[in-house]
């Protein structure tokens, strides 16, 4: 009888004797993005990897861990496989390999080196990290401490109990306390502590445009709310021209009805200086005549030449005027 070789592989990674019995695989956890408290704030980028990453774990194939796998078509991929294929499912081109992928956010200038001494995801070097980044540890395969071994993908945390998910392929990694083999989601833990495994760091995809991590609420984990977008807020010069206003109202004083019950103020006349008192009244002297005043004759006005029209008008002699009340005098004309 022979045994395929795919089914032989499973068989040998996924099943651990407990006490002399056989553990059953079991497939990995797969989740809805609305079931992630901060989905709904990622930028349209990291939207897509993440439906992407989601949509093939829900798929009705389970996709086992199988080392060297970069296609689902294989029936299942290993960690760096899946991220390999996910990246090229939203036109990003990726090295294959976790070191390379590693080498590659680094030159990047994108990774996030998380210090040894970080014992939970509380840590501040936490802080940057965003659903949709890379993450990168070492010594899982039993290798150097500091060479890069294992890469999963940063989901977020879940609405339902605020517990950070991550997903990728692997042949260990637990989800709800369970251990799971294949492609899927996965809690989110550091190392513990004595173990060969260590947590290098995260950062996003090269070709990824880098996003801010969403701002959660202390108490019940929800996202805070955004400011108001639908504000709009007033254009620059509208802003001086309102400021301006102001000033100048307060330099002119209360409007005209507030001036009409206000006392009339009058203005103490300024009281003069002692040096007024004492400074004498200076006269102008007039201008003395110039040498070519002197001797300049004085010019007489001509007359103005009657014109033809004067000589042959009559002259008329003005009535004299009556005084008023009375009757004028009239002489009789001689015989």
């Amino acid at each position: 009888m022979i045994i395929p070789r795919q089914l032989l592989f499973t068989a040998l990674t996924c099943a651990t004797v407990l006490g002399g019995e056989k553990e059953e695989a079991i497939r990995p956890g797969s989740i809805r993005p609305e079931e992630l408290r901060e989905y709904a704030t990622l930028d349209p980028n990291r939207k897509k990897l993440i439906d992407a990453a989601l949509d093939l774990a829900a798929g009705e194939q389970w996709l086992t861990y199988t080392y060297g796998s970069a296609e689902p078509s294989n029936g299942g991929l290993d960690c760096s496989g899946s991220m390999y294929y996910l990246m090229q499912q939203v036109k990003i081109d990726p090295p294959r390999t976790s070191r390379d992928q590693c080498e590659w956010v680094k030159d990047a200038n994108k990774f996030t080196e998380v210090p040894s001494t970080a014992t939970s995801l509380d840590d501040p070097a936490f802080d940057k990290l965003t659903p949709g980044d890379l993450l990168f540890w070492s010594g899982t395969t039993g290798g150097d401490e500091g060479t890069v071994s294992h890469v999963q993908m940063f989901l977020g945390h879940e609405k339902s109990d605020g517990l950070a998910v991550m997903v990728g392929a692997s042949d260990g990694r637990s989800y709800r306390g369970k251990r799971r083999d294949g492609y899927g989601v996965f809690d989110f833990k550091l190392p513990v502590a004595g173990s060969k495994a260590h947590f290098l760091g995260y950062g996003p995809p090269a070709t990824l445009a880098l996003a801010r991590p969403p701002v959660l609420a202390k108490n019940d984990g929800r996202v805070q709310a955004k400011p108001d977008e639908t504000k709009v807020e007033k254009p620059a010069r509208v802003e001086a021209y309102q400021k301006n206003s102001a000033t100048q109202a307060k330099k002119n004083g209360p409007p005209a009805e507030e001036e009409k019950d206000r006392p009339a103020v009058k203005k103490k006349p300024k009281p003069a200086a002692d040096a007024d008192e004492d400074r004498p009244v200076v006269k102008k002297k007039p201008k003395p005549a110039t040498d070519e005043d002197e001797d300049r004759p004085a010019v007489k006005k001509k007359p103005k030449p009657a014109t033809d029209e004067d000589e042959d008008r009559p002259v008329v002699k003005k009535k004299p005027k009556a005084d008023s009340g009375e009757t004028p005098v009239r002489k009789k004309k001689r015989s």
